[in-house]
């Protein structure tokens, strides 16, 4: 019954997130609207927030050129990042399951809280920012605007713990955090290596397999795959330039060069990894080889 409860809780966090994403804004019963600077936050009923806990660390690295919070409470780790031009959602998990979600809206959207049965709503202000605090039985919400960008969080921690995340949101930027980038990943294996120039744009966790896609000012993308290894996976290689076996840290491999894009294929007993990019052979393999468990 626990169980059903959390997902059916974290669907209804799906559906909020896509009532933000596509800026549905004709509620039938509105409560109040609150204007601050240039965005509407629009209360109305029908919406869910989250669950999570703890105390933490830096989580930015990998990110540039984008918001991010650089404080979660200790325990959570990144599990999935959706890329969708006007908005971006930044999903942390820790190992009960629990969740933290940070979204980054652009102004022109209007993002729906939920407020019914609210036990708390106030202003607050985050790093002189107007903004609004909603606690329910459910957890917490914190949204707040700086000029650029709307900022939501969810969670289901103290008041004190998300406002420290929310006042760590900080734009990164190319050169900042640059040496590990897979600082903010827990439980999962992931590039230890990119090349100059690239950073994380997104991450898809689903049962069986895990992408995460790193792109760079020139929008050239780098492709990292994961499958467990009862997963059936097909690489294109008809009418490949090259076609080789290669070796990956003592794992047997296939290297394919096609119309310019290089695709890497490797095991280790565990998973199947993919890497397919547009880039020279040495910077595929030494990504490849780069490929660790992060604890």
């Amino acid at each position: 019954m626990k169980q059903f409860k959390k997902i059916f809780t974290r669907i209804a966090v799906v559906v909020f997130i896509l009532a933000i994403v596509f800026a549905l804004v004709f509620a039938t019963v509105p409560s109040f609207r609150v204007q601050i600077l240039n965005f509407l936050l629009t209360f109305d009923k029908d919406y869910t927030a989250i669950k999570l806990g703890e105390d933490g660390g830096n989580t930015n690295a990998g990110f540039r050129n984008t918001y991010a919070p650089t404080y979660i409470p200790e325990g959570f780790w990144i599990k999935e990042i959706s890329n969708m031009g006007e908005s971006k959602i930044i999903t942390y998990i820790n190992d009960e399951g629990e969740y933290i979600d940070f979204w980054d809206l652009d102004l022109s959207m209007t993002a729906n809280i939920d407020t019914e049965n609210a036990d708390i709503i106030k202003s607050i202000a985050i790093n002189g920012e107007d903004g609004i605090f909603v606690l329910k039985k459910e957890g917490i919400s914190i949204s707040w605007s700086n000029n650029e960008k709307i900022f939501i969080i969810t969670a289901y921690i103290s008041e004190d713990e998300i406002i420290k995340i929310a006042e760590s949101v900080k734009f990164i930027k190319l050169e900042e955090n640059s040496d590990n980038i897979t600082t903010g990943f827990r439980n999962t294996y992931a590039p230890t290596y990119i090349p100059a120039g690239y950073w994380i744009y997104e991450i898809s966790d689903m049962d069986e397999s895990k992408t995460i896609t790193y792109i760079n000012d020139e929008e050239k993308y780098i492709g990292f795959y994961e499958w467990d290894s009862s997963v059936t996976t097909n690489v294109d290689t008809k009418n490949a330039d090259i076609i080789k076996s290669i070796t990956i840290n003592g794992n047997e491999g296939l290297f394919v060069l096609k119309n310019e894009k290089i695709t890497i294929s490797w095991s280790n007993d565990e998973k199947i990894f993919i890497i397919t990019a547009r880039i020279s052979e040495e910077e595929a393999i030494k990504m490849a080889k780069s490929v660790k468990f992060i604890k």
